[in-house]
C-alpha cells in the first residue's frame, strides 16, 4: 500500500512538471533565455526537437518553481506596482541584431527601479559567492532586459539594472544573496553570436 501511494504521488508530481510551460516549450524546439549560454550542443538538440532518451530527475526544478511562486507572491504583497512572472504573466520577445528572437517570462520587473531581477534557487551559496552569476544567468537576465526595453516597459534612455536573487533551497542560508549591475549593451552581440553558432 505504501509503495503504491509513493508511486501515485511521484507520478503526479512528474506529470505536473512534464506539462509545465517551460518543458513544453523545450519539447517544441523553442529556445528560451535559460537555454542561452549554457551548452551549445544541448541548445542545438532543443532546436531540433530532440526528445530525451532517458528520464531526467525533475525534483530540483519542481522545488525551484515552488520557491519562485512563493517569493513572487510574497513580494507582490510588498510591491504591488512590480510585475511578477507567476502573477502578471509578462512575456518578452527580445529581438537580436541578426533577427533572432528569444521569448521568455521574467521573474521580477521593477519599473520604478528600471530593473529586472531573475530568481535562482541553488543548493548552497559557496559556488556563487566565489564566482558570481554564471554566464547563462547573465545572458538570461540580459535578454529579459532587452525585451523589456524593446516593449518600453523599462526605459532604455536611463540606466537599466539587471540582477539575480539567489535563494538557498537547502535552507542553510535563510537570507537571499543579490547581485545587481547596469545593463551591458555589449552582451547583445555576444549573445547573438552564441545563438548564431547554435543555428549554424
Amino acid at each position: 500500500m505504501m509503495s503504491d501511494l509513493k508511486d501515485v504521488i511521484t507520478a503526479g508530481l512528474n506529470d505536473y512538471m512534464e506539462s509545465s510551460a517551460r518543458t513544453l516549450q523545450a519539447r517544441a524546439g523553442v529556445l528560451g533565455p535559460s537555454d542561452i549560454g549554457f551548452c551549445r550542443q544541448k541548445a542545438t538538440l532543443v532546436t531540433r526537437e530532440t526528445q530525451p532518451t532517458d528520464s531526467v530527475p525533475t525534483w530540483a526544478a519542481s522545488v525551484g518553481t515552488a520557491i519562485h511562486n512563493y517569493v513572487e507572491s510574497a513580494l507582490h504583497e510588498a510591491h504591488p506596482n512590480w510585475l511578477f512572472g507567476s502573477i502578471d504573466h509578462v512575456k518578452i520577445h527580445a529581438e537580436l541584431p541578426s533577427g533572432a528572437t528569444i521569448q521568455g517570462h521574467p521573474d521580477i520587473v521593477a519599473p520604478d527601479l528600471n530593473a529586472v531581477i531573475d530568481i535562482k534557487t541553488v543548493n548552497g551559496f559557496e559556488w556563487t559567492k566565489r564566482n558570481g552569476p554564471s554566464l547563462t544567468h547573465k545572458y538570461q537576465r540580459h535578454l529579459y532586459a532587452l525585451g523589456l526595453m524593446q516593449a518600453e516597459i523599462l526605459n532604455p534612455s536611463e540606466e537599466v539594472l539587471v540582477g539575480n536573487v539567489y535563494l538557498d533551497r537547502s535552507g542553510a542560508n535563510p537570507e537571499p544573496m543579490v547581485f545587481m549591475e547596469p545593463f551591458d549593451p555589449d552582451l547583445t552581440g555576444e549573445i547573438d553570436t552564441w545563438i548564431g553558432d547554435v543555428i549554424y
